[in-house]
C-alpha cells in the first residue's frame, strides 16, 4: 500500500497537496485523477512513499484517506518544470494547484489520450557555466533578420529554439519570415487554434527528431523538447503577458526561470524594452546581442499639430463649439480621401479621455512634478456646500494631488474647462465632415468577436479609400499599412492610471509607425511633453534615464516591488480588513485605499500597497541579489481566498 500527496489541477483549491491512497506503485510526476468534493479531478503525483513508513502520519490525521481513482500515464512535463513552478510558488505567494491551472493548458489533459508521449530527459547537470541571458533592442526588422542567421547556427549544433510571443497576431507578423525555408521544422501553438490542430501539432513536434523552432505563446513554453538551447521572449514590453486572472503571473519571468534550469540561453527582445529590464542591463544581470538601438519609434515629418493655436487665433473662441478634430486634421483627412489614401484615426475608449484645459489660450493642466496631464477625479466622500461632489485633480503617473481652485500658468486665466474626446465625438464630426467617406470603427463596443474585427479591417483594406476610427483594439487587426496616422488626443493617453504610462505612449507610437506609410501625426494641447521633445531631438536614452529618476524618486519599479493585496466586501468587512492589514503588516511600509465596484452587486474594497525592496522579493533563478523575505511569505500565503495577491500589479489602481 503506497501513501500519494498529489498537486490538484484545479483552481478552485487553496491547498498546496492534498494526500490518498493506493495498492499501487505510482512514479512521481504521474497524472492521476482522484476524488475532490464529489467530484473527480486531475492531479500531478509529488511523492508516493510506503504506508509503514508514513503510518504515524495516517495515524494522526483527521481525516479518512481516499483512494486515487485512477492512473492516467506517465507526466507530459520535465523535472525543470517543476522546479520552475517551485519557484514560482513562493515568488507569486500562492498555491502550486493555481500555476498548473495558469500554466498548463486544460486541453493537454482533456485530450491526454490523443498526445505522444514524451521521452523526458534525465535532469540536466548543473553546469559550472553560468547561464547567458541577454538583451536585444533593435527595430523588427533587424531582429527578425538576426534570428533567420541565429536559427540556422542552432540548427548546426543539434538545438532547437522557443520563440515566445504575447499572441496569435504577433505569431502571425513573425511566422512568414522566420519560417521561409524551414518550414517543416517550424511549428506554431497557441489558444486561437482548434484542439484538432494544437494536437496535431504538438505531436509532429514531439515526433520530429530535427531541431525545431517552436513559435507559440506562453502557455506553451514547457511542451517537452529535450533539445531547447535558447528561449527568445519577442516583444518583452507587452502587458499581455501578464496573466489577467489570479495568480496574476507574468510569462517573462516564467521563461526567464524555466531557462535557468533548462540551463538554455535567454533573450529578451522588443523595438524598445521595459525601463526596469534596461536597469537590470546597468547591474549585469544582462549583456547584450548587439549595442542597444535607441532610434526615435516615428520620424515627425510634420510639425506636431499645436491645438492651442486654433484657440488663439480665433477671436470668436469663446463662443466656438469644441472640436475634436483640429483644422489641420481635418484637411488632412480631405486631402487624403481626395487623394484615394486611407488614414487611420487613433482615439482612447470611452471614459478615459479626460485632460483640462484654459478655455482662453489651449493651455492644459499639468503636474508639477512630472508635467504630465491632470485628471479631474470626484471626491466620493466630499460634497460642496451646494450639493456637488468635491472635485481633485490627479496625475496619474506619480499620484500628485492638486486643487481645483487654480488659474492658468500660461495666462492667469479662471476659465478652465474639462474636454474629453471619446470616439465618439470623433466619430459623429468625421460624418458630419465628410458624409460620403467610408467609415470604418474598431473598438469594444462594435467589435466582440475576432472573426468581426477580421471582417472590418478586410473591408477596410479593399476600399480605394477610407477612414478607420479605432481605439488599441484596431492595432491588433491592422494587416496592412495605412497611408496616414493620427492620435487624435495625445493628451488624453496620460489621463489612463499607472507609473508605467510613458513606456505605454512609446509603445502606441512605435506602433502606429510599424502600420503606417507616411506619417503619424500627433494632436495636442501640450507639445512641449517630454516623450515628444525626446523624439523630436532624438534623445530617447535621455528619455529612459529620466523615466528611471522618476521611478527612483516614487519608489516604483525596478527600486521596489509592489505588492497589492485587494479585498471587496460590505462595509463593515472592509473595516475588518483595514484593521487586519494594519495588524499583519504593521512592521512593513503600508499603504492603503479604498474603491467602490460597481458592476453587479455594489461593493465596497480596500486595497492594500506594500513596496519591497527588491533584495528582499528576490529569486536566484531569476539571477537577483537577495532572497526571498521568508516571513512576509507566509503572512501572504496565510491570507484567506477572499484576499487576492497580485505581485508586480502593471499599475496600482
Amino acid at each position: 500500500m503506497k501513501i500519494v500527496s498529489v498537486i490538484p489541477y484545479s483552481k478552485g483549491i487553496h491547498k498546496e497537496t492534498l494526500t490518498y491512497f493506493s495498492s499501487k506503485d505510482i512514479p512521481v510526476g504521474s497524472i492521476v485523477t482522484v476524488p475532490v468534493r464529489k467530484k473527480l479531478v486531475t492531479a500531478f503525483v509529488t511523492e508516493s512513499k510506503d504506508l509503514l513508513k508514513a503510518k504515524s502520519d495516517v495515524k494522526s490525521s483527521s481525516f479518512n484517506l481516499k483512494k486515487v481513482d485512477s492512473i492516467v500515464g506517465p507526466s507530459l512535463f520535465n523535472q525543470e518544470f517543476f522546479y520552475t513552478v517551485r519557484d514560482l510558488k513562493k515568488y507569486y505567494a500562492t498555491h502550486s494547484s493555481l500555476l498548473f491551472s495558469s500554466l498548463i493548458p486544460t486541453l493537454f489533459l482533456k485530450k491526454y489520450a490523443q498526445l505522444t508521449l514524451p521521452h523526458i530527459a534525465s535532469e540536466k547537470s548543473t553546469s559550472s557555466i553560468r547561464q547567458e541571458k541577454l538583451l536585444f533592442q533593435s527595430p523588427d526588422e533587424e531582429r527578425l533578420s538576426y534570428y533567420k542567421t541565429y536559427i540556422r547556427e542552432s540548427f548546426a549544433k543539434g538545438e532547437s529554439l522557443f520563440i515566445c510571443l504575447p499572441n496569435s497576431n504577433d505569431i502571425q507578423t513573425f511566422l512568414p519570415i522566420i519560417s521561409k525555408g524551414i518550414e517543416q521544422y517550424v511549428f506554431v501553438l497557441h489558444g486561437a487554434l482548434t484542439d484538432k490542430k494544437q494536437i496535431e501539432v504538438y505531436n509532429k513536434l514531439i515526433d520530429e527528431t530535427h531541431p525545431v523552432v517552436i513559435i507559440a505563446t506562453g502557455s506553451y513554453l514547457f511542451v517537452p523538447r529535450n533539445d531547447i538551447g535558447t528561449i527568445i521572449v519577442e516583444r518583452e514590453s507587452s502587458s499581455t503577458y501578464k496573466t489577467f486572472t489570479r495568480p496574476y503571473i507574468d510569462m517573462r519571468i516564467v521563461a526567464e526561470i524555466y531557462s535557468h534550469y533548462l540551463n538554455a540561453k535567454l533573450i529578451y527582445a522588443d523595438t524598445y524594452l521595459r525601463t526596469e529590464t534596461l536597469w537590470r542591463h546597468d547591474q549585469n544581470e544582462f549583456s547584450e546581442v548587439d549595442q542597444f538601438n535607441f532610434r526615435p519609434p516615428i520620424q515627425l515629418k510634420h510639425p506636431i499639430i499645436d491645438v492651442r493655436k486654433n484657440i488663439k487665433d480665433e477671436p470668436q473662441k469663446k463662443s466656438k463649439k469644441f472640436s475634436a478634430l483640429n483644422d489641420e486634421v481635418l484637411q488632412l483627412i480631405h486631402t487624403a480621401l481626395k487623394e484615394n489614401r486611407k488614414i487611420f484615426l487613433f482615439v482612447l475608449r470611452k471614459g478615459l479621455a479626460g485632460i483640462t484645459v484654459c478655455n482662453d489660450c489651449g493651455t492644459a493642466v499639468l503636474c508639477e512634478s512630472c508635467s504630465v496631464p491632470m485628471t479631474l477625479f470626484n471626491q466620493k466622500n466630499k460634497i460642496t456646500h451646494k450639493g456637488k461632489k468635491e472635485s481633485i485633480f490627479i496625475c496619474n503617473k506619480c499620484r500628485a494631488v492638486k486643487r481645483t481652485n487654480v488659474i492658468c500658468k500660461e495666462c492667469d486665466s479662471w476659465n478652465l474647462v474639462s474636454l474629453g474626446i471619446g470616439i465618439e465625438s470623433v466619430l459623429k464630426e468625421v460624418k458630419n465632415e465628410f458624409s460620403d467617406a467610408k467609415v470604418f470603427v474598431i473598438e469594444g463596443e462594435t467589435v466582440k468577436t475576432k472573426t468581426q474585427g477580421k471582417k472590418i479591417i478586410s473591408e477596410f483594406n479593399s476600399s480605394t479609400n477610407g477612414i478607420l476610427v479605432g481605439t488599441e483594439m484596431a492595432l491588433s487587426y491592422i494587416n496592412e499599412k495605412v497611408d496616414e496616422s493620427v492620435v487624435v488626443s495625445f493628451d488624453s493617453l496620460f489621463s489612463i492610471p499607472g507609473f508605467r504610462i510613458n513606456e505605454r505612449v512609446l509603445k502606441l507610437l512605435t506602433s502606429l509607425s510599424s502600420i503606417s506609410k507616411n506619417s503619424v501625426r500627433i494632436q495636442t494641447k501640450n507639445p512641449d511633453e517630454s516623450i515628444l521633445t525626446h523624439i523630436q531631438e532624438r534623445t530617447m536614452v535621455d528619455f529612459f534615464r529620466e523615466e528611471l529618476k522618476l521611478r527612483k524618486q516614487f519608489n516604483y519599479p525596478p527600486f521596489s516591488t509592489l505588492i497589492k493585496i485587494s479585498f471587496s466586501g460590505n462595509t463593515k468587512d472592509v473595516e475588518k480588513a483595514h484593521d487586519m492589514f494594519h495588524t499583519l503588516f504593521n512592521s512593513y511600509p503600508l499603504e492603503l485605499f479604498r474603491s467602490v465596484i460597481t458592476k453587479g452587486k455594489r461593493l465596497h474594497a480596500i486595497h492594500a500597497i506594500l513596496r519591497i525592496d527588491r533584495s528582499t522579493w528576490a529569486l536566484p533563478s531569476r539571477g537577483t541579489k537577495g532572497e526571498l523575505d521568508t516571513l512576509l511569505l507566509e503572512k501572504l500565503i496565510s491570507l484567506p481566498p477572499s484576499y487576492i495577491v497580485h505581485i508586480d500589479p502593471e499599475d496600482l489602481l
